[in-house]
């Protein structure tokens, strides 16, 4: 059921019959790639989203909105529900933002990030559950909350509800500037380090100025798999190892998309108002890149919008003491990949978390992580050599039942090695 339900969603949409890097098209302007199966449909998609329909700069714009969602299974898997809802708000204001959503079947209080026009800031506030705990007469740790630094602008160490949140409401500048015709891996089949290394998807989408929101986007897998052998530390030797989904999927396949059935339309500003994600995956035995299976469904529908913000600083609000791992020097020339340490009150600017003890710290203690991983996949490899089976990580990061999908496709292959 849920293969068919995604394969008519493709069909509904974009007509999709395959998606094959070394079939698409340059369409002028904005340089988007678009697979040339969905040329014949650009004149009914211009007619159906008027003109204008190719994404531009954006312009300085602000906005919140709120709503609700919720998550749909495309398969069981073990104890979790089939059916998850959750709200969340959002606020942007020129190129900065902030989401914040909460699950209800999570204990955390919500998951918020904010961009403050250099990097993103990732909150899980766990106030609620400390206190609780406390009251129970239960020892907890001193941190009422769990931080993550990214170098902007977009979410990539964000929960994934956010980063499809970030896609819908705030990419407005992010897309009104990009002209690869390539977004960022937000549904990733891969590791989710491998953006350290370039990993983007193929992408068709356009947006309604303004805000210069998407009204479509579809994310192209390419038919491989980037991951490393050690998850914890093998993003900081180097890249990750490459293989190939079974085919017809090596070709490449549809990954995801979001579709925005309807907007709110106030003062010429277009905000979406429902929309699906859906995020796909090869079929076990598919026989054509149209058998795909649904893995999981955002349903999004607002309740509240405004024209106006103010806030001011977008990072999410600290009331009590965060333990956060800042990942802000991850792209610089000799990185550092991470830095952990506790504060309260505040973010903290990279100055200082330069002068923080932690900081030089935790260029040996890398080097430690780096050496063990290297170690483990020297091991490995000695053994491959001595005859026995090579075990190749070909791990898909998802929650919902891709794994044992993967493995009876290339049960008769080889081994996979399943890591979330």
């Amino acid at each position: 059921m849920a293969g068919d339900l995604a394969s008519k969603t493709i069909r509904r949409v974009f007509a999709l019959t395959v998606m094959d890097g070394r079939k698409t098209k340059k369409i002028k302007p904005g340089n988007r790639v678009l697979t040339t199966s969905l040329l014949p449909m650009l004149p009914s998609i211009a007619i159906a989203f008027g003109a204008g329909w190719l994404a531009v700069a954006a312009a300085a714009h602000e906005y919140s909105v709120g709503g609700r969602f919720k998550i749909e299974s495309g398969r069981k898997f073990g104890t979790r529900p089939a059916e998850v809802d959750g709200w969340f708000t959002v606020m942007v204001k020129e190129c900065e933002w902030t989401i914040r959503s909460k699950r209800t079947d999570l204990e955390s209080d919500y998951e918020e990030d904010g961009y403050d026009g250099e990097h993103v800031y990732s909150l899980t506030s766990m106030e609620t559950w400390v206190r609780k705990r406390i009251e129970k007469g239960v020892r907890v740790g001193a941190n009422t909350g769990e931080g993550v630094v990214t170098p902007g602008p977009v979410p990539y160490n964000s929960p994934e509800v956010n980063r499809i949140l970030w896609l819908a409401f705030a990419s407005g500048c992010y897309l009104g500037e990009n002209s690869t015709g390539r977004l960022p891996a937000l549904a990733t089949l891969s590791s989710r380090h491998a953006y350290l290394y370039g990993e983007e998807q193929i992408s068709q989408w356009r947006t309604v100025d303004p805000p210069g929101l998407p009204a479509f986007a579809v994310l192209f897998s390419d038919g491989r798999v980037r991951r490393w052998n050690d998850e914890d530390a093998g993003f900081m030797t180097g890249p990750p190892i490459e293989s190939t989904w079974p085919p017809p999927y090596d070709g490449g396949f549809t990954n995801a998309a979001l579709i925005v059935d309807s907007f709110h339309t106030e003062s010429g500003y277009s905000i979406p108002k429902t929309a699906t994600f859906r995020i796909l995956a090869p079929k076990a035995n598919g026989g054509s890149t149209n058998e795909l299976d649904l893995l999981r469904t955002y349903s999004i529908g607002l309740t509240n919008a405004l024209l106006k913000v103010e806030r001011t600083d977008f990072r999410p609000k600290i009331n009590g003491v965060v333990y956060v791992t800042d990942k802000r020097f991850e792209r610089e020339r000799k990185p550092i990949h991470q830095i952990s340490y506790t504060f309260d009150k505040q973010w903290l600017s990279d100055d200082e978390v330069r002068r923080r003890p932690e900081f030089p710290k935790a260029t040996a203690l890398q080097q430690v992580q780096i050496n063990a991983s290297l170690s483990a996949a020297n091991v490995k490899q000695v053994r491959s050599q001595r005859g026995k089976q090579v075990v190749w990580v070909l791990a898909i990061a998802s929650t919902l039942g891709l794994a044992w999908i993967f493995i009876s496709v290339r049960k008769q292959q080889t081994s996979a090695t399943v890591k979330n």
